[in-house]
């Protein structure tokens, strides 16, 4: 019998999954999902019309298929009947992706019940504390962008700026590097945001250290031998591959390739465990034009060019349905009002990161191949929808910050003051108005959507 389930906590009886308790529920789902608010989605979904040989949507649901030509042959992947829309998004946010992308893959185009042996009532959710104030009751999860705690590091991964003493830099040397800021930065949001009642959780809290909590020399040591027979596996190295993996891939490489796509994994993995009402993503930019400029030992040409940025889920490109797991995120993004939610979030701030630091939106066709090639513009200026991997993974509203660019000359200038402390961390005074920007930002996104009474008070008062 065809039914509409709206409830979250799901207990499924499947030979393949064992004997399993449900997880808590993580985001509150919609009642009513509806084939106009998915066909609407797709504007900030698609960036390749290409991808629209993987999808069809009508009033019989929607159907993913596993590439163009599986659509011609009318091989249907997976197909979602509209009366189960609420049920799969209910689904994704009580099982996460793993256990998800099993269920997915042997749905086909039969129907949920064909599946589920039995689904429970829901039940309480869990208080995550006593804490008392505007935002009680709030989970925000800050991620500060990369690991670096030195130099030698920064340059390896890319993230930093460096300048020669000039009369622009007041004949100082110009040294910092971006994962030092975004960490001094969620350190001040989390400070401030607690003060406010909110229950927040700082993905990568330690200086130098990943989300798994190693840096990445001890992770080459620990992990990398171990991981190159695991990886070499995964992904059918030949022996060329196996002996420049081994032996000949250089540092910036081994970082890039490996080290930082497992550690954003585990930042999704953390986040999401976490459940958070919302998530902020901390990064600050360089003018990408004025990175080819650097001199042979990485010394920046300074720069005029000063903007903010942001980005919210969305604008898959082509070939970013070719996996699974990523057919299972864009259907997430399809079915949940995530894209909606991040739009007000990423809104309030290119708002507040005006009000508070004066640095203005990029300009609209700003001529960034990042921007015109990979992302959708929408509004506000400066704001993006952009397939970036936790853009995709992180599950709810979320914004992913670009506050300023670091190689800006006056900006280089004040970021290379580490002139206050928060905690044991020094840090430039100018991060202050960065964080308040996302407090900002925050306070924003609870008055248009309150949780209690007080809030809704608060949202009249404008």
């Amino acid at each position: 019998m065809k039914q509409i389930f709206s409830f979250v906590n799901i207990v499924l009886v499947l030979g393949f999954f064992g004997c399993q308790t449900a997880p808590e529920k993580t985001h509150t789902n919609p009642k009513v999902i509806t084939t106009q608010d998915v066909k609407a989605r797709l504007n900030w979904l698609i960036k390749s019309e290409e991808l629209m040989g993987q999808l069809e949507i009508n009033e019989a649901g929607i159907a993913l298929y596993r590439s163009p030509g599986a659509k011609d042959s009318g091989e249907v992947e997976c197909r979602i009947y509209p009366d189960e829309y609420v049920l799969t998004l209910s689904l994704m946010n009580t099982l996460g992706i793993d256990s998800m992308m099993s269920l997915y893959q042997k749905k086909g185009s039969g129907r949920w019940e064909q599946l589920i042996s039995l689904i429970a009532p829901p039940t309480e959710e869990i208080s995550t504390g006593d804490r008392t104030g505007m935002l009680s009751g709030w989970k925000i999860a800050v991620d500060p962008g990369h690991i670096s705690n030195d130099i030698i590091t920064a340059e390896i991964e890319g993230k930093y700026v460096k300048m020669k003493p000039s009369s622009k830099t007041g004949g100082k040397m110009v040294e910092f590097f971006e994962p030092h800021l975004t960490l001094a930065t969620a350190y001040l949001i989390k400070d401030s945001l607690e003060k406010l009642g909110a229950d927040v959780m700082i993905s990568r809290p330690y200086p130098g250290k990943s989300v798994n909590g190693k840096s990445f020399d001890e992770w080459q040591k620990e992990d990398w031998p171990g991981l190159q027979k695991q990886y070499a596996k995964e992904h059918n190295w030949d022996r060329e591959a196996i002996r420049y993996w081994k032996k000949e891939a250089p540092l910036k490489d081994i970082f890039k390739k490996m080290f930082n796509d497992e550690d954003l994994k585990a930042r999704a993995d953390k986040i999401n465990d976490f459940k958070p009402d919302l998530t902020l993503v901390i990064h600050y930019n360089i003018h990408s034009p004025n990175w080819d400029k650097r001199d042979k030992d990485g010394f920046f040409k300074t720069t005029e060019a000063n903007y903010c940025m942001a980005f919210i889920p969305g604008s898959f490109a082509k070939g970013e349905l070719a996996k699974v797991e990523d057919r299972l995120h864009f259907l997430r993004l399809l079915l949940s009002d995530d894209l909606e939610k991040s739009q007000v979030l990423g809104s309030a701030f290119m708002e507040k990161s005006l009000e508070y630091t004066q640095v203005p939106a990029v300009p609209r066709d700003f001529p960034l191949p990042y921007l015109e090639h990979y992302s959708i513009l929408v509004e506000p200026a400066g704001l993006y929808a952009r397939n970036l991997s936790l853009t995709r993974k992180i599950w709810g509203p979320m914004v992913y910050g670009e506050s300023l660019c670091q190689d800006n000359i006056r900006e280089a200038n004040m970021l290379n003051e580490n002139d206050k402390v928060i905690g044991e961390l020094a840090y430039p005074s100018r991060l202050d108005a960065v964080a308040r920007a996302y407090i900002g930002s925050v306070l924003e996104f609870v008055k248009t959507y309150p949780k209690n009474k007080g809030e809704a008070e608060l949202a009249l008062i404008k």
